[in-house]
Parts: structure tokens; C-alpha cells; sequence
């Protein structure tokens, strides 16, 4: 299981939040779900305090009340406008991440339209939102809420279903390199014969040219599948690769369904790539693509990742 961040405002969404927050904290473990930025050292620059701890998280509930956007500070300013506003980094952070942001409407609020958010969150208005509402109905829409969490994040193969697995594939192995290797009738590989020497004798021999090298084949072989898109990753399969390679792996699950990307450094790697072929939009890929060993893969990689810090 993930981590999951709960981004609200004190005077906009306090009256749910601590419901929300333990029920979350019921259902996923205490450990696992961040509510507040108390904690942040004194000192230290809250931004990148902020940014640090979103980026350790793998979900984002954003909490929308009916002042979501609008409240101002003592200035006067509108917050979500402030480029140092808390809420707005944590929302921003996410979305750079391309992590899960779930928007919670609470009470009678309504979704920020694109053009109520600045540039950095427009992205927001057009993230799937679930509604919260007081008793009777908030049990039945936390529900909801926790289905759709629970699809995110699908539970992972038991080791006894890999473990049964292994041998057929060893099996499969053994009868595809029996296929592929040329066997005489009684089942053993034929040496070829020696050619027979042939001695020409000319009265006047020319030099012969050496033959040009062969131009390379126009079709390369098809590229084999890796190994994070058929089997359940293993510790022993990341260790000593670096944060780089390791970012590389996870998002090519995604790349190998046709995922365009947010990030132009990813974007420019995979686009490098042959097999490459993209298809879909960051906001429009379905993750039903996924395999569920892929999604698996997904996340222990990201938690392998946040191991390394």
C-alpha cells in the first residue's frame, strides 16, 4: 500500500477532514496516510519541505470546500493565486508527479473550472472528483471513495501463485529451446560433414579482392519482452541500478501501453526508443492497460525508490 497525502484548508474543510483522516487511517494504516505540514522543522524552506514530502506519497486527496479557491489573505490577495501558498504546492507538486490527485467536494462546493486556476493547477479541473457529504450519506461516499483507492492500488499476488508459475515457465523454456534445435532422427544434433578440399590450379592466378563487408540487416530482431512486464519484481532485480534508471523502469510499464508523458525528460528517453508508439494523452491513459503483475511492478518499484532516500 502507498502513501496517501490529504491537502486541505483549515478554515475551508476542517469540519470533515478528521473524519476522513481517521477512516483513512482505519482502513490503510496510520503510517500511511499524511495530513499536515506541523511537523516541518523550523528553519528550513517550507516549499521544499512541502515538495519532499508529497514526493514520498503515491495519492492525493484534495479536499475542496466552498472557499477552496476564493479566501484571501489579510491583504486581500486570493491564496490559491499565491505561488508560496502551502495548499497550491502540495497540488502542484502532485500533478508535476502525474500521481493519482482525487478531488474531494465537500459540503456545496463545486470543481475549480480552468479558468478559476492558475496555470500550474488548470490540470485539477479535469481530475475525476468524488463528493463527501454529511451523514446519512458520508458513509456511503467514503465507500466510494475507498473502491476507487482500492483500485489504484490492487492487491498484490500472493508468492504461492508465483511460485506455481516458476516451473511452467522453466517448462515452456525447455520445450521452445527442444524446438528451435535441429535433431537428427534419433534425437541427437547431426555434425555436419567436412566439405571436400578442391585444389585449382591456374597458370596465372589473380589476386582476389577481399568480399565487402555485408550492409547491416534492415529488419532487427523484434525486441524481448523485459521482465517487469510478465514477472513480479524482486529486490535482486533493482539493486545497484540508480534513481534515474530506476525512474526510467517504472514509467516504461506505462510508456510500453503508449503513455505520452508531462516530464520532457522522460518524455524525450522514451521517444528515443523503437518500440516505442505512443497512443494516449498523460491525463487520458486508462489503467485498466495495466496488467495486474505491471501495476504490482508500479508500485514496489516506487517503494524500493522511497526505501533509497
Amino acid at each position: 500500500m502507498g502513501k496517501i497525502f490529504i491537502s486541505y484548508r483549515r478554515a475551508d474543510s476542517e469540519y470533515v477532514v478528521g473524519r476522513i483522516y481517521s477512516d483513512l487511517c482505519a482502513a490503510y494504516g496510520k503510517k500511511n496516510i499524511f495530513k499536515d505540514v506541523d511537523s516541518i522543522p523550523l528553519g528550513v524552506d517550507f516549499r521544499d519541505e512541502i515538495a519532499k514530502i508529497v514526493h514520498d506519497c503515491d495519492i492525493l486527496i484534495a479536499l475542496i470546500g466552498e472557499h477552496w479557491s476564493t479566501i484571501t489573505d489579510e491583504a486581500g490577495t486570493t491564496r490559491i493565486n499565491d505561488s508560496d501558498d502551502y495548499l497550491r504546492i502540495e497540488v502542484e507538486e502532485a500533478l508535476k508527479r502525474d500521481i493519482p490527485v482525487i478531488p474531494i467536494i465537500t459540503s456545496n462546493a463545486k470543481l475549480p473550472g480552468e479558468d478559476d486556476l492558475p496555470d500550474s493547477l488548470k490540470k485539477l479541473a479535469f481530475r475525476n472528483a468524488i463528493q463527501v457529504r454529511p451523514d446519512p450519506d458520508y458513509k456511503s461516499d467514503f465507500n466510494r471513495l475507498k473502491e476507487n483507492i482500492d483500485r489504484i492500488y490492487r492487491k498484490p499476488i500472493s508468492k504461492r501463485y508465483f511460485l506455481a508459475v516458476i516451473p511452467l515457465l522453466i517448462v515452456a523454456a525447455a520445450i521452445f529451446y527442444v524446438y528451435k534445435t535441429p535433431t537428427s532422427e534419433h534425437g541427437v544434433e547431426p555434425t555436419p560433414k567436412p566439405e571436400p578440399v578442391v585444389i585449382v590450379t591456374a597458370p596465372s592466378p589473380t589476386p582476389v579482392q577481399p568480399p565487402a563487408p555485408a550492409p547491416p540487416p534492415k529488419n532487427l530482431p523484434v525486441e524481448q519482452t523485459p521482465a517487469f512486464m510478465i514477472r513480479q519484481l524482486t529486490d535482486a532485480d533493482l539493486a545497484g541500478k540508480s534513481r534515474q534508471q530506476l525512474d526510467r523502469m517504472r514509467n516504461e510499464i506505462y510508456a510500453r501501453h503508449g503513455r505520452r508523458f508531462n516530464r520532457s525528460d522522460l518524455q524525450t528517453h522514451f521517444d528515443q526508443q523503437p518500440w516505442y508508439q505512443p497512443r494516449y494523452a498523460p491525463n487520458e491513459f486508462p489503467t485498466s492497460k495495466l496488467s495486474e503483475i505491471q501495476m504490482n511492478n508500479v508500485l514496489f518499484i516506487r517503494s524500493y525508490q522511497q526505501r533509497m532516500h
